[in-house]
């Protein structure tokens, strides 16, 4: 299967050796100086048929050579020093990741978190400004709740703050609704985790990633700054009690992973359907079938392809588990979660590798490879249990399950495989036109993939399904870890003003 693309070549139109001339420049008044902007007052262009006062009146650059300046200009005032980058993220500034975003059609929604005039504003006209080019980019906030009148000025009333946010829940369905939906931004504050878990159910109701993005301006926990930026009125101790609840937890996801698209995991169903019936060529491997007319694999290669196309749709996206975190109660996922590793490779793009299919009688799994960028993001943790195997032998992406069987065993079956690779325990050889099929004990068949197959994915973390209520406990971060990105208070709270309980600014 050939996964190769194309990267754009880009080119300098040749360079011209006309001299230039006075028609190449537009006619001013004699009193105009086209300044760009980004030069500052003291950088003029002046057209020759328009010279400065201490130039003689001259038109051609051999008559200015010729008549030198009377006095030497003033020397130019130093620019100033570019401001810091407050958005150095990868969904902005990694090229494989934003050719992803704008080329491969992925269903992605960023929900921004900080208090008002923390910086969201930047983070939502970069990303448009980035991606809106190949990107169908919608925006849901509340704040335009306030901006549906004829003259589009911004008129906040406090006492419809619950009306602001359920009409901006309905924009963001109606945005995640449309098959063409690519990328949907909330820009709220977000700073409850009950403020943005609708919108989570949203996203995974729908096939969409999730990324929770938190700006990164130096201002962000200042409440005096964001005391005199604020728009709604917002009093000191309000926006004090706020960055409290913002800075002080963290909120776990139920798991961090690398994430294909809904077009991605739908092709990699049909790949798994098609390499399934490749085994049947084998002799073994059909009798196997014949004899377990309701197991997994027969009911793999049986599947019609209108089937296929839901399997994926009913369960969450294909994906490659790098930390289970079970919302922060697992050991050690407070470091793996707060490391700089984590945290700057959320929203990247990473390319997976897949070399194998393996089918047991409880599940079906893509076994993946991890390569040096990606096995700093994997917990080792889970590796722990099987001492001797190399870390990251878990790696996988499971495509089906018998019923009644969790995903978790999927993990466990391609553990098992790589111990049965690593004491030579086959049964059966035999090779077909995909690569090699293995027949290990315990009824595990594996074909080892002669190409291995490469899928773009991307790094996020996975807080909660539609179809449940999730329930978890914080911890705070460690001090210095972590770059505030997914710093939160996960649980709801009934307390606060009546602005706050309505969801936020």
């Amino acid at each position: 299967m050939d996964r190769t693309t194309q990267n754009p070549r880009w080119s300098r139109p040749a360079s011209s050796s006309r001299e230039p001339s006075s028609s190449d420049f537009p006619s001013l008044p004699s009193h105009t100086a086209a300044v760009p902007a980004f030069l500052g007052p003291h950088h003029a262009i002046y057209p020759p048929d328009h010279p400065p006062a201490h130039y003689p009146e001259v038109h051609s650059y051999a008559q200015a050579a010729a008549h030198p300046p009377e006095a030497p200009p003033a020397p130019l005032a130093p620019l100033p020093p570019p401001p810091p980058d407050f958005l150095d993220f990868p969904f902005l500034k990694d090229p494989r990741t934003v050719e992803y975003l704008q080329q491969r059609g992925p269903r992605l929604m960023m929900i921004l978190r900080g208090c008002p005039g923390s910086g969201k504003s930047l983070i939502t006209g970069e990303v448009q400004r980035v991606l809106g080019e190949g990107v169908a980019v919608r925006v849901a906030s509340a704040d335009d709740f306030w901006r549906r009148n004829p003259a589009r000025e911004y008129r906040f009333e406090r006492e419809r703050l619950p009306e602001a946010h359920e009409w901006c829940r309905m924009e963001c369905e109606r945005f995640c609704s449309v098959d063409h939906a690519q990328l949907v931004i909330v820009d709220n504050t977000n700073i409850e985790f009950r403020e943005f878990q609708p919108y989570l159910r949203l996203a995974h109701r729908h096939g969409f990633a999730t990324l929770l993005v938190e700006p990164q301006t130096p201002w962000r926990y200042d409440a005096g700054v964001l005391l005199k930026k604020n728009v709604h009125g917002v009093d000191r101790e309000t926006i004090e009690r706020r960055l409290k609840r913002l800075q002080e937890r963290f909120v776990f996801p139920m798991y961090y992973g690398w994430f294909l698209t809904p077009s991605d995991s739908l092709e990699l169903l049909a790949l798994a359907v098609k390499l399934a019936n490749s085994m049947l060529r084998v002799e073994e491997v059909r009798r196997y079938v014949e004899g377990q007319r309701g197991s997994l694999f027969a009911r793999l290669t049986a599947t019609p392809e209108e089937e296929q196309m839901e399997w994926p749709l009913r369960r969450d996206l294909y994906h490659v588990t790098a930390c289970y975190t079970q919302y922060g109660k697992r050991p050690g996922v407070q470091t793996y979660a707060t490391s700089d590793a984590v945290q700057k490779a959320m929203g990247k793009v990473f390319e997976l590798e897949i070399v194998g299919l393996l089918i047991t009688p409880q599940t079906v799994s893509f076994r993946v490879i991890l390569d040096d960028e990606q096995l700093p993001l994997w917990n080792p943790e889970v590796d722990n249990k099987y001492a001797g195997l190399p870390v990251g032998s878990r790696a996988h992406i499971t495509v089906q399950t018998a019923d009644g069987v969790g995903a978790y065993v999927a993990g466990r079956d391609m553990m098992q495989l790589v111990e049965f690779v690593n004491n030579q325990t086959s049964e059966t050889m035999s090779d077909v036109d995909a690569g090699l099929v293995v027949n290990y004990p315990a009824d595990f068949w594996y074909l080892n993939l002669n190409q291995s197959v490469k899928m773009p994915a991307l790094f996020a973390p996975f807080y909660c399904r539609d179809e449940e209520s999730r329930r978890s406990t914080a911890t705070p971060p460690s001090a210095g870890k972590g770059d505030g990105r997914t710093r939160r208070p996960p649980v709801e709270s009934s307390s606060g003003s009546s602005e706050e309980r309505s969801g936020g600014w």
